[in-house]
């Protein structure tokens, strides 16, 4: 069963091996085989450093193992993350995308894997190295199809095109941070390309599940459509493209069976405008604040950041950064990228877990508040502060 050819919302299983509190895995299997036996499920994206560590790396695959071999249903794995205690580090040497390969057929008991998608680029290897492993992987046959993942640039996706097939392009998309110019840009070439862009976090994710539920107008606008705000989200979602496929994730089957009901539904054309809008007016609305504050959520390569005011965002956090008041550990400051849309801001990493405000260090665990004052017309860092994040 080829990518195009699935409905526009599946299940990412980051969760169901994750969280502490994850199901069993004949839990796992008793929930996901009701959600494709009765509730139209076709498309399950997992990966081999979905664990809770390095001990137990490879549980996402073991989990799926039960349903490669169906007709029905395609299982994607991702590869190119190594997990060290409970540290995520990218590796995309050609060695270890072999070694790692190997260990996901074994873990996912087949002879080929269907979509196996490369994890993150790896900015101490050339992206060309990486996916020219997965290219080679691919001639053996023990790799179907390539994709890849958190490639923000059109240069690196370029780079994975020159020499492999690429059919998806994983990177997070939400209503919360959608820019119409650059994202609708992506999607248009990635249907030029045949390419399936898979959005992950299409609901906030994982670390700050309730982030629609913060935003008024679309609340509003989701119950005049008799729907949940989430499906609001995914369904505005599904409107921006035919080639793609929105992965929220979660352990609640209820929340699950919510998403998917989204396949079923249709996004009407005003109600499309109308989300566009009140997104346009509630940022209007909180530009006028006299503080902006940054909620900073470490999650694994990707922090989200979300911002309650300042079209400045992007420009102030960068210079916060290259001025040294905001430090980034282990990190390459020309790399960051931050893109914002009204009160939302996303900042892509590929290696940081820790920011410090003069000297003072943020744990990968923590959520850290980043506050702006607006001093001469400009934003300024005026403090930090950072708490342990409950799970």
């Amino acid at each position: 069963m080829q990518l195009k050819n699935h409905p526009s919302v599946g299940l990412g299983a980051m969760e169901l091996a994750f969280q502490e509190k994850r199901p069993s895995i004949d839990e796992a299997h008793k929930m996901i085989d009701s959600l494709i036996a009765e509730h139209g499920l076709t498309y399950i994206d997992t990966a081999d450093a979905y664990a809770l560590g390095e001990e137990d790396f490879g549980y996402g695959e073991r989990i799926m193992a039960r349903y490669m071999k169906r007709d029905d249903v395609l299982v994607a794995s991702k590869i190119g993350f190594t997990r060290q205690g409970t540290t995520w580090k990218a590796c995309g040497t050609p060695e270890y995308l072999r070694k790692a390969c190997d260990l996901s057929l074994k873990n996912l008991g087949v002879d080929s894997i269907p979509l196996c998608q490369f994890h993150t680029p790896d900015p101490n290897v050339p992206i060309v190295d990486s996916i020219g492993e997965l290219s080679r992987l691919q001639s053996e046959g023990k790799i179907q199809s390539i994709g890849v993942c958190n490639f923000m640039s059109d240069e690196a996706l370029s780079e994975a095109m020159s020499v492999a097939k690429i059919v998806s392009l994983q990177n997070p998309l939400s209503v919360l941070f959608y820019e119409q110019e650059p994202h609708d840009e992506m999607l248009q070439f990635c249907e030029t390309n045949d390419i399936t862009f898979v959005a992950f976090a299409p609901l906030g994710g994982h670390r700050n599940p309730t982030a629609l539920e913060t935003v008024p107008p679309l609340i509003e606008l989701a119950a005049a459509e008799g729907i949940t705000v989430r499906q609001l989200a995914l369904l505005f979602l599904k409107s921006l493209s035919p080639n793609l496929i929105s992965i929220p994730g979660s352990i609640v089957k209820e929340h699950i069976i919510e998403n998917l009901a989204v396949n079923q539904m249709t996004l009407r054309k005003e109600v499309k405008a109308q989300i566009l809008e009140a997104d346009a007016q509630y940022r209007d609305a909180v530009l006028h604040t006299d503080t902006a504050k940054l909620a900073i959520i470490f999650a694994d390569d990707i922090l989200i950041v979300h911002s309650d005011g300042g079209r400045d965002t992007k420009a102030n956090f960068l210079d916060a950064i290259a001025s040294g008041r905001l430090e980034m550990t282990s990190y390459e400051r020309s790399e960051v990228q931050v893109r914002t849309h009204g009160s939302t801001a996303l900042l892509f990493s590929r290696t940081a877990k820790m920011f410090a405000y003069k000297g003072k260090p943020a744990k990968a665990t923590d959520t850290s508040i980043v506050t702006f004052s607006k001093v001469g017309g400009q934003w300024k860092i005026v403090a930090m502060q950072n708490t342990p994040r409950s799970e």
